[in-house]
């Protein structure tokens, strides 16, 4: 698989990440039993997973070869 395909794969399975991790917030909210649900646990390992796909994928994107700038770009930035 290319670095490209693991940025693309990466970026789709962060935002699925964020959704189930929005999702699985509100759940908790609607109803308590929700929340101690197997399928609430299955929805947390999910959105974990999914969001540890996303870091990969940003790890990749920061070691892409093509533009070595991109390592360099968050030491560039100035702090505020």
């Amino acid at each position: 698989m290319t670095s490209s395909n693991i940025i693309r794969w990466g970026g789709l399975a962060a935002m699925l990440g964020g959704v189930f991790w929005v999702v699985w917030s509100l759940l908790g909210r609607v109803s308590f039993e929700a929340a101690g649900s197997p399928f609430a646990d299955g929805l947390l390992l999910l959105a974990t997973l999914l969001t540890l796909a996303g870091l990969v994928g940003l790890h990749a994107l920061q070691g892409d070869p093509i533009n070595p700038s991109n390592r360099s770009y968050l030491r560039r930035q100035p702090l505020r």
